[in-house]
Parts: C-alpha cells; sequence; structure tokens
C-alpha cells in the first residue's frame, strides 16, 4: 500500500516476488598431503605432494599463500625431523582444518651408516695350497635401515671388481699361481652406500708330496717327501 492506501501491484493476486537460488557448497577435502617416502639418508632426497579439494585459498605455516595443489622435491643435508604444515580457507573465512590446526606429514632423515664386511675367505694371512681355482667369499652387515645389495671383490689392484648380488656373495678368482696376493673387498647397500675396503693378504703355496715307505711286513720305516731323500 502506498500513502494513500492504495495497492501495489493493483490487481489482487499479483505480489511483488524475488527469487534466490540455493545451491549445495560441497565440504572441503584432503585428498593427498603426504611425502613420498616417510624416511631418507642424510643427502637423499623426497618428493612432498598436497591436493585440497573445495577451498579457496591455502598458506603454509608461516601464513605465505600455498596453490590449493602441487608438489616438489626437496634435498635433505642434515639428519632430524622435518614436518610440512599447511591450514586453508573455504566458504569465505572458514578454516580447514578447524580449530587452528594445521595438515602436517613428517619426514625423517638419518645419517648415513656404512655396511661392515663381517667374515670373509681367505682370512687374512693364511696359507693356501695351490689349486684349480680359489674362490672368495664375504658376508656384511648393514644398518638396519638399509639391505646389503652387493658385495665386491678385487685381486692384487686390478682394474675390475668381481660383483656378486646375491647370496652366497662370491668370486671365483681362477688358478693362482704360488705366489702372494692381496684381496680387496667392499660391500654396498641398497641405499648406494659403500662399506670400507677391507684388505686380505694371502698366500698360495705348493702342494706338500709326503711318500712313505714301508719294510717287508708294511710297517713304516721312512718318509720322504717331495724332490727330498728320506728322512
Amino acid at each position: 500500500l502506498d500513502t494513500l492506501g492504495n495497492r501495489f501491484p493493483q490487481h489482487e493476486g499479483q505480489f511483488l516476488t524475488a527469487e534466490v537460488n540455493v545451491v549445495e557448497v560441497p565440504d572441503p577435502q584432503k585428498i593427498e598431503f603426504s611425502w613420498q617416502e616417510t624416511q631418507v639418508s642424510v643427502g637423499g632426497t623426497s618428493n612432498f605432494s598436497w591436493r585440497i579439494a573445495n577451498v579457496d585459498e591455502c598458506f603454509n605455516e608461516a601464513g605465505e599463500p600455498m596453490p590449493t595443489s602441487g608438489s616438489f622435491a626437496k634435498t635433505f643435508n642434515t639428519s632430524g625431523t622435518y614436518v610440512e604444515k599447511m591450514f586453508c580457507l573455504y566458504n569465505g573465512n572458514q578454516r580447514f582444518p578447524d580449530n587452528g590446526q594445521f595438515f602436517e606429514s613428517a619426514i625423517t632423515v638419518v645419517e648415513l651408516v656404512k655396511p661392515v664386511i663381517s667374515t670373509n675367505y681367505p682370512i687374512d694371512n693364511t696359507n693356501i695350497v695351490i689349486s684349480n681355482s680359489v674362490v672368495a667369499t664375504a658376508t656384511a652387515t648393514t644398518d638396519s635401515n638399509t639391505q646389503l645389495a652387493q658385495i665386491e671383490f678385487k685381486l692384487n689392484s686390478s682394474n675390475n671388481w668381481l660383483v656378486a648380488d646375491q647370496e652366497p656373495y662370491q668370486a671365483d678368482l681362477g688358478a693362482l699361481s704360488i705366489g702372494s696376493y692381496v684381496l680387496e673387498i667392499k660391500a654396498k647397500d641398497t641405499a648406494g652406500v659403500y662399506s670400507d675396503i677391507k684388505r686380505v693378504n694371502f698366500t698360495i703355496t705348493p702342494r706338500r708330496i709326503m711318500f712313505i715307505h714301508t719294510d717287508a711286513l708294511g710297517s713304516p720305516v721312512a718318509e720322504t717327501k717331495s724332490n727330498q731323500g728320506i728322512e
């Protein structure tokens, strides 16, 4: 009605109308927020990826703007635990997650621990009787975060390492002539870390031949070594 009492709109049954569309806003959702690995060694690299759906904007722990999805790679040069944090806003200024919390994902960086050669053959400072073949063997222990990948052998400073990548870890050194030798052994773990080189000294000695001389009754009466007279 206007100030004179007249109806507006004029005709009965007519009304002023207004419409509003109400749409359902989907809830925010954390689809991904994680490091590719949860643990790496010092010097290692890991990828971090995140994707937060149905939000307007995101921020890191320092309050710096971040895209709502993305990824990056990071190399870690010191040991420790590193935590990536982020929060987002949606539907105006509503925080996700709420109550001042953050999305968090941690990665642990551990010191590199070298493998250790634990047993080996030949043993250091031993004599081996000459034979058709000398087979070198070894075992090694590794850090609890890795496994043994291979053991390598090298004879007398040769340019070539003989690689054994499965148990038993061994290498055929062939038929060695009489003389002194130095065998080098090193182990590698699945993180690519090598042990210290272990050096083993050994000597190939001639085969000893002993002749037993008996009397007419078969009783031993004398011994002779090869190329030597009766003892």
